[in-house]
C-alpha cells in the first residue's frame, strides 16, 4: 500500500516506487490510498494503479476553525484507513508525505502492519517527521534529512525514485514533438506541480520580454488552478 498526495513532489516518488515494484515483481498487488480532491486522484489511476480515497486536511498553519475541521478529517480518515488495510491487508504501507499520509500511517501502526517512510526533501516535512516514529525504515534522499528522524527506525540514505519516462526521455525527439528547432533556445518556467500565484504573476509580466527575442522559445508552466487567467 502506498500513500502519499497533495502535490507531485509526495505522489511521483509513489508512482516510480510503484512501477520499479512491479517490474522487478509481476506478481505484487499495489494500492494507493490518497484523498479524491488531491492531484492522486487523477494521476495514480492514469498509472494503472488501484486507487483509493479517504479524508484527510491540512493541519499546519491552519486557523482555528480549520484545525478543528482538519482533526474531524483525520479521525474520519483513520477510520475509513482502517477498513481499507482490513480488506486489502497489505505486508507493508509505504508513505511519501503530505496530510493525507497521517491516517493511513496511523491506521497502520495500530493494526500494526509494516511501515515505511520515503522523504524527498533535506528538510523533511512536518508530516514525514512526525510518522517517522512508526516506521521500520526510513528512506532519505539527502544525508541531511536523516538526524530529524529519531528512534528505532532504520534510516537509509537512498536518493529520490525517478519515473522511467523520465530517465528514458530524449531531449532531441522532445523537441520535436514541441516543435522547437535544435539551435532554438529553450526557457522552461515551472514552479512546483500546483503553480505558484506569485511566481505566475512575476512570470507573466517578463514573459513578454522573453518572447520578442529571436531564436528563444517559452515554455512556462502554471499549474491549473492558475491557468486560465495566466
Amino acid at each position: 500500500m502506498l500513500t502519499g498526495g497533495g502535490t507531485g513532489g509526495h505522489i511521483y516518488p509513489a508512482l516510480a516506487i510503484a512501477q520499479r515494484l512491479k517490474e522487478k515483481h509481476a506478481s505484487i498487488e499495489i494500492l494507493y490510498v490518497g484523498t479524491h480532491e488531491g492531484m492522486e486522484a487523477g494521476l495514480v489511476p492514469s498509472y494503472g494503479i488501484a486507487f483509493e480515497g479517504i479524508s484527510a486536511m491540512g493541519l499546519v498553519g491552519k486557523r482555528p476553525g480549520d484545525v478543528v475541521r482538519g482533526l474531524a478529517a483525520l479521525a474520519q480518515g483513520v477510520t475509513q484507513a482502517l477498513s481499507v488495510l482490513r480488506n486489502f491487508r497489505p505486508g507493508l504501507v509505504l508513505g511519501t508525505g503530505g496530510y493525507v499520509s497521517g491516517p493511513v500511517i496511523m491506521a497502520a501502526a495500530l493494526l500494526r502492519v509494516p511501515i515505511a517512510i520515503q522523504e524527498q526533501n533535506a528538510i523533511p516535512g512536518v508530516t514525514n517527521r512526525l510518522l517517522g516514529r512508526f516506521a521500520r525504515l526510513i528512506m532519505v534522499a539527502y544525508e541531511e534529512a536523516a538526524p530529524f528522524f529519531r528512534g528505532r527506525a532504520r534510516v537509509l540514505v537512498t536518493g529520490n525514485p525517478v519515473r522511467p519516462q523520465v530517465l528514458e526521455a530524449d531531449r532531441h525527439n522532445a523537441r520535436l514533438k514541441r516543435g522547437i528547432h535544435p539551435a532554438e533556445k529553450l526557457v522552461v518556467i515551472f514552479m512546483g506541480s500546483r503553480g505558484s500565484a506569485t511566481v505566475n504573476e512575476a512570470i507573466s509580466e517578463t514573459i513578454p520580454l522573453l518572447a520578442g527575442k529571436a531564436g528563444v522559445k517559452v515554455i512556462f508552466a502554471t499549474g491549473p488552478a492558475h491557468f486560465d487567467r495566466v
